[in-house]
């Protein structure tokens, strides 16, 4: 989600997310990138925003709950990723080693590729999404690393 959400701000969108109390490395990227985090809370939902939620969450979350019951606008992670996709996908899936061949894949590509990768790292996308975000295709390859689709220490 941190490198979704690091690519939303460079393209000039107003982001910030919710998650555990907890630190992750994850965050790091969030931070230099002046994207705010906030505890999960109904309060932090409001009705003008899009929202993208975390594969790991489902209705039991009080957010994803307050977002639904409320019919704001949302995508799953997984779905809005397909929906900016619209091109060529190479996704790296496993229990361990996804981060490291994601970018060993954008190195033989010589980055001329657009990419999610787990450690928050994130580059292209300019293609249209839901008519009003222009995310844009600038190249024909899109790596991500998919990680698990429900709780992410699931095993």
């Amino acid at each position: 989600m941190s490198a979704l959400a690091t690519l939303l701000k460079d393209k000039g969108f107003d982001v910030c997310g919710s998650d555990v109390k907890d630190y992750y490395f994850t965050e790091d990227n969030l931070i230099s990138n002046d994207i705010p985090i906030f505890e999960f809370n109904e309060k932090n939902v409001t009705g003008d925003c899009f929202y993208v939620i975390g594969s790991a969450y489902n209705e039991e979350n009080v957010e994803v709950n307050t977002i639904i019951k409320n019919n704001y606008m949302y995508l799953y992670y997984n779905d809005f990723i397909a929906s900016m996709i619209g091109q060529r996908l190479i996704a790296c899936s496993g229990t361990h080693g996804k981060t490291t061949t994601s970018h060993f894949i954008v190195k033989m590509l010589g980055d001329e590729c657009n990419y999610i990768i787990g450690d928050g790292s994130g580059k292209g996308f300019d293609n249209e999404l839901l008519g009003e975000f222009d995310l844009g295709a600038e190249y024909p390859f899109t790596i991500i690393s998919a990680r698990s689709m429900y709780s992410p220490f699931e095993y």
